[in-house]
């Protein structure tokens, strides 16, 4: 096999484009033509959106000339599919052309050539914005994706006749919040008919479709974004613009769709897709680079092969074209960490500190030995955009917000200064897996047992053995956190909010309210006591009593360690907190932070946490916590 040799571009503006040549045979080879693209020559193309893949044993190739460029299955298919597509949508007999004009990245970039490739990223976001439209490639359809997509064009289709009415009635400069808030009105309260029509079955079928790869790429925030005309092709379907957008936009709006969440996955599913409609809004406020810092935090869960991508992705997206100084770099010596580190010092000097130290901290979904030795270049204050969080940041309250931040980096970068007040060291810190169903939790509970016992493998598990293991470690948890914290303030007068022990137990359970969205100003009196007496049933059963997380849904908040310090504070930590980790209260900060000692100056940052009674600026009234200095390492 003879590789294709890409001819240089001849401006830095130039772009290729792949001319797909069509065929009456549905399997035979795919062939092409390369051709070089001025900026002004006003070429109509579609562009591609889509997921690379794996690549086989085999790799399929593309043959331009005689000479071969090697693709990904996924690519193939999707090439095999739009000839297809072209040659059934011709109508009439010549010129009508069954051959189709793309850009595709994997064919109209060398990527073997770094400088090239940087400079192509850089244009990425007009090379989508000048398509003529763009093609979302989902793969190949089976049964349940089709009765997805059908539902999206439905729902799409009432979302369309409902925006229309709306607007003519919304003239106001806030229309388009008016009729967003009409159209959730519309779907939860005063169409219940409407309602009916979202079946379960349908449902569940969007569920299938979102467990597509495509929908967790880093790159289609920006694809699917700027351009007006995009078109979802999944086998030989295709899903017009008005009906994929609305579609997507009115799903996210219903109260049914979290019926279907069957697994983890899903809830990240759907997070991808609320991020991707979010980005389609063009009445963004404030500075154009804090919005670009906003889609990194809402994308953080999108994934990139470079992770890179994960930043470069995004620097498109800002609206008046400015340049950024992490502009896209694929040379050895430009590696991740450097750009990681070179995006939070930025931000930081920007005046981002908060939104930048909640995305940080060895905090993350993966363990924390592995989290801990990941990479030592990057700091712990730095994001490590790689890493999904373990849980969602308490970014609503207002611990030290109203203070200004006080900050300093070191000569080489590396080290923070960050002002804060102290609060206390943890003394007790209990695993919320307790709390959690499910065999890998029991498997997680049982290492320890294992490995004193020197077994390789967990003894067969049962339903039965499952569910009383469980029950026995929610007992256990239940019984000694109560006996613990009421003997502990026994002789006191109650908590440091003046609540009597027991209250402040309940509503640290709890959280008080607060949660990743919400504070506890937003919490009613009402709300308040239904959760303190779901709360104390629940304690009061030994965690036997089925949890109700409708009743208080904070508790017990996801991946978060419940923990006491020393003084008795009671709170909610990031996972994995031990004795000894200091809880500080960094000014500008909306939440208090976890910190790990690592010597008498120098402390790493695991996350922030939940501390009772100190979410609201109780800290900057108490002259017991003066202000003081810590290093962030």
């Amino acid at each position: 096999m003879t590789l294709y040799q890409y001819e240089p571009l001849k401006s830095v503006r130039d772009i290729r484009l792949f001319k797909l040549r069509g065929s009456e045979d549905a399997y035979a080879k795919i062939e092409g033509e390369i051709l070089h693209v001025a900026p002004g020559d006003g070429v109509i193309y579609e562009a591609l959106s889509y997921y690379w893949g794996t690549r086989s044993s085999v790799e399929p190739t593309v043959s331009i000339a005689g000479l071969s460029i090697p693709i990904t299955d996924n690519l193939h298919s999707a090439l095999l599919q739009l000839r297809n597509n072209g040659y059934a949508q011709m109508a009439g007999p010549p010129p009508y052309s069954p051959d189709r004009l793309l850009w595709i990245d994997a064919l109209c970039i060398n990527q073997q050539d770094l400088s090239e490739r940087a400079q192509q990223v850089r244009h990425m976001r007009q090379i989508y914005q000048n398509a003529a439209r763009v093609l979302v490639w989902l793969g190949e359809s089976n049964e349940q994706t089709l009765k997805g997509i059908r539902f999206l064009q439905e729902i799409g289709s009432g979302f369309s006749t409902f925006y229309t009415a709306q607007l003519k009635h919304s003239l106001s400069e806030h229309a388009t919040d008016i009729w967003r808030s009409a159209w959730a009105e519309y779907i939860n309260e005063d169409r219940l008919d409407f309602i009916n029509k979202f079946r379960y079955k349908d449902l569940l079928a969007v569920t299938h479709l979102l467990e597509r790869a495509w929908f967790g790429r880093a790159w289609i925030i920006q694809e699917f974004s700027v351009n007006s005309n995009v078109t979802l092709v999944c086998g030989d379907v295709e899903v017009p613009n008005c009906d994929l957008k609305r579609g997507f936009y009115a799903f996210t709006k219903t109260p049914l769709h979290h019926q279907v969440v069957q697994k983890p996955s899903d809830v990240h599913n759907f997070r991808h897709l609320e991020t991707l409609v979010s980005t389609t809004d063009t009445d963004e406020q404030g500075p154009q680079e804090l919005q670009l810092l906003k889609y990194l935090i809402s994308s953080r869960e999108f994934g990139a092969q470079d992770p890179r991508d994960k930043v470069f992705a995004l620097t498109g997206m800002a609206l008046d074209g400015t340049r950024t100084p992490f502009e896209p770099n694929y040379d050895e010596d430009h590696g991740v960490e450097l750009l990681y580190h070179r995006v939070a010092v930025h931000y930081i000097t920007a005046g981002a500190l908060s939104d930048v130290l909640m995305e940080a901290g060895l905090n993350y979904s993966t363990d924390i030995d592995e989290r801990t030795n990941l990479d030592t270049r990057i700091p712990s204050w730095v994001p490590d955009w790689r890493q999904y969080l373990s849980a969602r940041r308490m970014s609503n309250n207002a611990a030290a917000r109203q203070v200004p931040p006080a900050f300093s980096l070191s000569d080489n970068g590396m080290i923070l200064k960050v002002q804060c007040r102290v609060l206390d060291k943890v003394q007790i810190a209990a695993s919320s897996r307790c709390f959690r169903d499910g065999y890998d939790i029991v498997y997680t509970a049982l290492s320890d047992v294992l490995s004193s016992t020197k077994q390789s493998t967990p003894p067969q598990l049962t339903e039965a053995k499952v569910s009383l293991f469980l029950s026995d470690l929610r007992r256990t948890f239940c019984n000694r956190l109560k006996t613990y914290v009421l003997t502990r303030y026994a002789s006191r007068t109650g908590y440091c909010n003046g609540q009597d022990a027991a209250t402040a137990l309940r509503r640290a359970l709890y959280c008080n309210g607060v949660g990743p969205f919400t504070s506890s100003a937003h919490i009613t009196d009402e709300a308040r006591t239904r959760y303190d007496a779901a709360v104390a049933d629940w304690l009061e059963s030994g965690g036997m009593m089925p949890y109700n997380s409708s009743v208080a849904p904070s508790m017990p908040p996801y991946r978060r360690d419940f923990l006491m310090t020393k003084c008795g504070y009671l709170g909610w930590g990031p996972m994995d907190i031990q004795k000894g980790d200091v809880i500080v209260i960094i000014h500008g900060m909306p939440s208090p932070s976890v910190l790990r000692v690592v010597d008498q100056r120098h402390f790493r940052l695991l996350g922030d946490s939940y501390i009772h009674g100190f979410m609201d600026g109780e800290v900057l009234k108490d002259a017991v916590f003066p202000p003081t200095d810590v290093y962030l390492v």
